[in-house]
């Protein structure tokens, strides 16, 4: 994960397990939703938390998601929806597994079309997102929901890393957080899958200033660009808000 996000990233229950199931990682949001504490979990197999018998399908492709039911502290049973990302080899550690979900109770509320600049944001052809000034997602449109091939509920909450999984979106995690601070507009060419795709793209990430009744928003737009394992070109557009110029963190 991004090791430059300055807020409280426990909105997230987060875990990562390694390529012979053992979890490795274990934040206190994961700690929030089913109770354990990362020295009674981290080290030992991540079966454990499944409250089934068996252990479900081996998972293919880069990414997967849908429900399991997990074995909380306490002994009940949670039904929890998973979004988990194959990642490859780097930064010291092998192949392994970051799984994520956002905590309903910490959730931010979808924002109306009004408090968007006007229904043209979720009205766009472009797939449009909207973060807030803690670079969580609050808001989707049906474009961007066929983008990134998920829909607005399950992933309302989450930051663009935790969307994403993988290097590609924890650098653009890294410029929407040069926004949020400077107000100033940015580019980035990026490649990486997208949408679940284990397919190789290319694509840039625009992200602009824009401001509406006295709070920040940023914006960013994601035209992507044919790469030779794509079958088109296809485009896109990504909002994140910012705070007013002077209150953002340093």
């Amino acid at each position: 994960m991004s090791r430059v996000y300055p807020f409280d990233d426990a909105a997230t229950a987060r875990a990562v397990i390694d390529d012979d199931g053992t979890l490795v990682e274990w934040n206190e949001g994961a700690r929030r939703l089913l109770g354990h504490p990362p020295e009674s979990v981290v080290g030992h197999p991540a079966a454990r938390l499944l409250a089934g018998e068996s252990l479900p399908e081996a998972p293919l492709g880069t990414r997967r998601h849908g429900t399991l039911e997990l074995r909380h502290r306490d002994g009940r049973t949670v039904p929890v929806w998973l979004l988990a990302h194959r990642r490859p080899p780097g930064d010291g550690h092998g192949a392994d597994w970051l799984v994520v979900s956002p905590l309903t109770g910490d959730r931010p509320h979808a924002l109306d079309d009004d408090t968007l600049t006007g229904a043209s944001l979720i009205q766009s052809p472009c797939a449009v997102a909207l973060y807030d000034d803690q670079l969580r997602l609050r808001r989707i449109n049906p474009a961007m929901a066929d983008f990134i091939g998920l829909p607005e509920e399950r992933v309302r909450g989450l930051r663009i890393s935790e969307l994403g999984g993988q290097r590609p979106a924890e650098d653009l995690e890294r410029g929407m957080l040069q926004v949020l601070s400077t107000g100033l507009p940015l580019d980035m060419e990026n490649t990486g899958n997208v949408g679940g795709d284990d397919r190789i793209t290319a694509w840039l990430t625009r992200m602009a200033p824009i401001t509406d009744a006295g709070a920040g928003w940023s914006a960013c737009a994601w035209p992507r660009t044919t790469s030779p394992t794509t079958t088109g070109p296809a485009s896109g557009c990504s909002w994140s808000t910012r705070r007013a110029r002077g209150s953002a963190p340093r």
